[in-house]
């Protein structure tokens, strides 16, 4: 039984998310993946983070879309942590390279558009992996499927994962129309029955964002891959429950 554990934007729980430190912290805690986020710079260059803005996670204000990679490297992505060393916003192609290191760490991108040119997103996303070339396993996932459509024919070779807050209406079917083999599901509707006829169907069934003790061990007890902000907890808690 696969019970894979992605931590979510890195460990997110206790570290700045999607952050060099946050995906070494995953790294430590043996989790078997990390999922982070991506979107473009106002000169193209993929970086990840999750918002929009800069806002939240940053000592700055304003879009992504508004800055060039070199301006958004000014910031501090450790604001909200006084205590950590202050950290940059990583590029892909930085953090493409530095799991290129860990070979067997899964790499789960998700690509945000925010209304940029969907063709723009994954022509930089694909020089970035064309001129990486790395060795981990990739899962591309959206909540943009057309994104993902385009992203697939780009890359025959690479899984994508379709993202969805609620419960698609058959959607196996769904799944392989669009060429897709992965169903990325919100926690509140995954089913141990949902689980079984997925997979029973050949789609990876992989859930968001499973932080609560007692739901981690429902649902790796049940065979689910999750995404977590608390790989440490997870790791434990899945060899207690002796699946990895």
């Amino acid at each position: 039984m696969t019970t894979m554990i992605y931590a979510h934007r890195g460990a997110s729980g206790t570290y700045p998310e999607n952050t060099m430190s946050a995906f070494q912290a995953a790294v430590l805690a043996s989790a078997d993946g990390i999922e982070f986020d991506i979107q473009l710079t106002k000169d193209g260059v993929p970086v990840v983070i999750h918002d929009e803005t800069i806002d939240r996670t940053t000592d700055g204000r304003g879009a992504i879309s508004d800055y060039t990679a070199a301006e958004l490297a000014r910031f501090n992505a450790a604001a909200r942590y006084p205590h950590l060393a202050p950290e940059r916003i990583p590029t892909l192609a930085e953090v493409l390279a530095w799991a290129d290191t860990y070979p067997a760490l899964l790499l789960n991108l998700e690509l945000k558009a925010y209304g940029e040119d969907r063709s723009r997103v994954v022509a930089a996303v694909s020089q970035v992996l064309q001129e990486t070339k790395g060795s981990n396993e990739i899962v591309v996932s959206s909540f943009d499927h057309i994104v993902l459509a385009h992203m697939k024919e780009a890359h025959p070779e690479l899984e994508i994962a379709v993202l969805t807050m609620g419960p698609l209406f058959q959607p196996e079917k769904y799944i392989e129309n669009l060429g897709a083999t992965g169903y990325h599901l919100w926690s509140p509707f995954v089913t141990e029955p949902v689980i079984q006829d997925v997979q029973s169907a050949g789609v990876a069934l992989r859930s968001f964002t499973v932080n609560d003790e007692r739901q981690l061990r429902d649902f790796l007890s049940w065979g689910c891959t999750i995404f977590t902000d608390f790989p440490e907890r997870a790791v434990k808690i899945r060899s207690e429950l002796r699946l990895s």
